[in-house]
């Protein structure tokens, strides 16, 4: 773990392991299509059980656990170097191309909508 990764108790920050979650499921979905779907994740829960230290790696095994028409969810189990499991996520992503359409699900954008920002003189954007 390189020491750019740990928090200030000396041990892996908790994004680290999140982002590695988020990554092996949108993998393998990727996988499973063969590259063929376009994907982002929608929501992540994730558990820590113990922490990572500097000296320690940190892996990431996912498992599909069910791909809809619309949104696929995958399991994480993250361990240590010394296959201790460290965490568990649970990360659903949805495939951006509507049912049966070939198009991609329309989005708002923010910047279409009046968004009210605390200070700075409470700017419109």
């Amino acid at each position: 773990m390189r020491h750019e990764l740990t928090n200030s108790a000396g041990v892996a920050h908790g994004g680290v392991a999140a982002a590695m979650a988020d990554v092996a499921v949108g993998i393998a979905i990727n996988r499973h299509f063969g590259g063929k779907r376009k994907t982002t994740t929608v929501e992540m829960k994730i558990n820590y059980f113990r922490p990572a230290g500097e000296d320690s790696r940190i892996f990431a095994r996912a498992r599909l656990l069910r791909l809809g028409s619309t949104l696929g969810v995958g399991s994480v189990d993250l361990t240590d170097t010394n296959r201790n499991l460290i965490g568990a996520a649970l990360v659903t992503y949805i495939f951006l191309e509507a049912r049966g359409t070939g198009r991609l699900l329309s989005w708002i954008p923010l910047s279409a909508k009046r968004v009210h920002h605390a200070g700075a003189g409470n700017r419109k954007s």
